[in-house]
């Protein structure tokens, strides 16, 4: 409430509302005290300096977030600072994994013929990003166990993912499980490598994905079905990965079946370099990957252009 004179200064902490009389804040670090009198080089200086206008960043009445936008922290920063602790958002669906497979082990186990789980922790670690917490359940080749399982968990959940058994060997059991318990197919096989088998179905608003068994299968089926349904039905606008156009930086050849390869890859900004070995069993190489090519024809020459999935996680 004090009046500020001409040739007159006062001092303010960073953030404070600037007095009615003042039209330009220097820096403590710019200017020097001697007694009454404060000394700063004027040519340094410009008008309106380091003021934050009110309504600078909103005006009344505009919209700040749309529907669909994901609460990151910049956006529940901005919402805190509107003075609001509460907004309405979409209800996280809840999620289960179930990971089947008699040669599966823990952590700690040991077991000739036996591997160690890996996809249900992966899973884990995927849905995390969605900010969906779930834990995977190992269970037995066994159709009444997994009958058991779904029906039980289809209780207290919106989706189940399911890796392995959606094949056609004689102990995969994951289909007939999931029609046991009156859920319709809505398609099981898809045109895609690796990632094939993937098998998709619906029960009122009770959703469940089979998933592969073998773990970079399972990885590409998540990429390109389940993250985006989870996006879709959280009510985001751009559900997919981001996909952009690039060119390749060497000749690849595929197998002219028909199928989209879905294969791991480093970006550089100009180009694409799909990276080592691409098996369905292999993570090795996607650890080190920022991206997914799509390859859609038999062969590809250095220089091509091709598309790619950028990968957020």
């Amino acid at each position: 409430n004090k009046t500020v004179n001409t040739q007159e200064t006062v001092r303010i902490f960073t953030g404070a509302q600037v007095p009615a009389d003042c039209d330009t804040i220097i820096m403590q670090e710019y200017a020097k005290q001697n007694g009454a009198t404060v000394y700063f080089e004027a040519e340094k200086i410009t008008q309106g300096n380091h003021i934050r206008k009110q309504a600078e960043q909103l005006r009344s009445g505009q919209k700040v977030l749309s529907t669909g936008q994901i609460l990151n922290p910049s956006a529940i920063s901005l919402i805190a600072s509107l003075g609001l602790d509460k907004v309405m958002t979409v209800v996280k669906p809840r999620a289960k994994i179930l990971v089947t497979g008699d040669e599966l082990m823990k952590s700690g186990e040991s077991g000739d013929g036996k591997i160690y789980e890996s996809n249900g922790i992966m899973l884990q670690n995927l849905l995390s990003y969605s900010g969906i917490e779930s834990k995977p359940v190992i269970l037995n080749d066994s159709l009444d166990a997994i009958k058991l399982r779904i029906e039980n968990e289809s209780k207290d959940h919106d989706i189940i993912l399911i890796s392995g058994g959606v094949s056609v060997g004689d102990y995969d059991f994951t289909r007939e499980a999931i029609k046991l318990n009156n859920f319709d197919i809505i398609f099981h096989g898809v045109s895609q490598k690796p990632g094939k088998p993937l098998l998709f179905a619906k029960k009122q608003n009770k959703y469940i994905f089979g998933l592969p068994g073998n773990p970079r299968s399972v990885f590409m089926c998540y990429c390109n079905f389940v993250y985006p349904f989870l996006n879709h039905i959280s009510g985001s606008p751009k559900p997919f990965l981001w996909q952009i156009q690039t060119v390749l930086n060497h000749d690849y050849k595929k197998k002219d079946d028909g199928k989209t390869y879905i294969l791991s890859g480093n970006y550089t900004g100009n180009s694409v370099e799909i990276n080592g070995m691409q098996g369905s069993h292999v993570m090795l190489s996607l650890v080190n990957s920022n991206c997914l090519v799509r390859i859609d024809t038999p062969e590809i020459k250095a220089g091509d252009p091709v598309t790619i999935q950028l990968l957020p996680f």
